[in-house]
């Protein structure tokens, strides 16, 4: 019943709203129906910084209870929204953020069987990393999907590579 033209105005309003009237525990209950507003949006609706880093937020905590629940693709499209907020300068300006909305957009896309996509994750995740523990859970999502891919001797190779990095030797 909303005019087209109001539509996306309409369910920024009610998402922003929603987000300022729930207590954690609240928010926590309703956060597929909060981020449901917001994903809903064009990008460029919100040009707040501060709130597009708090609606990456909410979209990586809607990602993990999505996951929790084993709904793969919503949880994708909540984690590639909350990427996409975060915009182009993401691993320098909200590091932590964006690790672990790339990680767990690795890990979803192995989930989902899209080995291309792990790749393309692991690949970014890899070239910004700052230390070597923070590439952790992406080489164990890159090990699992060579697995899945029938490419069993690449992840063992993969595998002894990341274990001697930890200064684990297997012979």
């Amino acid at each position: 019943m909303i005019p087209l033209k109001n539509k996306e105005r309409f369910h920024y309003r009610l998402g922003r709203r929603l987000w300022r009237c729930l207590d954690i525990e609240m928010l926590d209950k309703y956060i597929f129906a909060l981020v449901g507003q917001f994903i809903l949006l064009d990008i460029e609706t919100s040009r707040d910084k501060e709130e597009c880093v708090g609606m990456a937020k909410l979209c990586l905590r809607a990602g993990e209870r999505a996951v929790e629940l084993s709904l793969f693709q919503t949880a994708r499209s909540y984690i590639t929204h909350g990427i996409k907020l975060l915009g182009t300068n993401c691993w320098r300006a909200e590091y932590d953020l964006t690790l672990a909305l790339y990680n767990a957009a690795a890990e979803i896309a192995y989930w989902a069987a899209d080995f291309p996509d792990v790749h393309k994750r692991v690949n970014a995740i890899l070239s910004k990393a700052r230390i070597f523990e923070d590439t952790l859970r992406a080489h164990v999502a890159l090990i699992q999907a060579l697995g899945s891919n029938d490419k069993m001797g690449e992840a063992v190779q993969k595998t002894l590579v990341v274990l001697a990095d930890l200064d684990i030797f297997i012979p």
